[in-house]
C-alpha cells in the first residue's frame, strides 16, 4: 500500500459514525469515493493491526469495495482499478481471491475485495498471457 495517505483518500474519509476514523489517521479507514456518479464504498486496512487482532501468517493488506446507495450490483473491474490505483502504488500488485467454497465467506452480497500480502512477491504469468 502507499506509504502515506493522499488527499484524495482524505477527502473522502468517513469521519462520524460507526465506521468513522480520525481525520490524518492513515491509510485504515472506511471512505466514501464518487466515480462516473457511483458511490463507492471502501473499508481499507494497511496490515498494522494484524498481529495485534490475533490473526496468524504474514500480514496482508485489504480493501473491500461496495456500491452505495440502492445500487444492487458488484463493482465493474473499471471501479476496482479504480479503487486499487488510490491505495496502491502503480507498481504494486494486489489480487482478488476465488476461494474453495467450504471457506466462503459472504457477508454482503455485492463487495469485492483487493488483497496483498506483505513482504512477498505474488507471482505472475508470462507477460504475454496477461490480456
Amino acid at each position: 500500500m502507499r506509504l502515506t495517505h493522499t488527499e484524495q483518500i482524505e477527502k473522502a474519509r468517513i469521519t462520524q459514525g460507526d465506521y468513522g476514523t480520525k481525520p490524518y489517521s492513515g491509510l485504515n479507514g472506511a471512505f466514501i469515493f464518487v466515480r462516473k456518479g457511483c458511490q463507492l464504498r471502501v473499508i481499507s486496512n494497511n496490515s498494522d493491526a494484524w498481529k495485534e487482532s490475533g490473526l496468524p501468517g504474514i500480514p496482508w493488506e485489504h480493501v473491500s469495495v461496495s456500491i452505495g446507495g440502492r445500487v444492487k450490483r458488484c463493482p465493474t473491474w473499471e471501479e476496482m482499478d479504480y479503487i486499487k490505483r488510490i491505495f496502491w502504488a502503480e507498481d504494486e500488485t494486489v489480487i482478488q481471491l476465488h476461494v474453495p467454497v467450504k471457506e466462503h465467506i459472504s457477508v454482503h452480497d455485492y463487495c469485492l475485495h483487493l488483497w496483498k500480502p506483505v513482504g512477498v512477491e505474488i507471482p505472475l504469468p508470462p507477460k504475454l498471457t496477461i490480456a
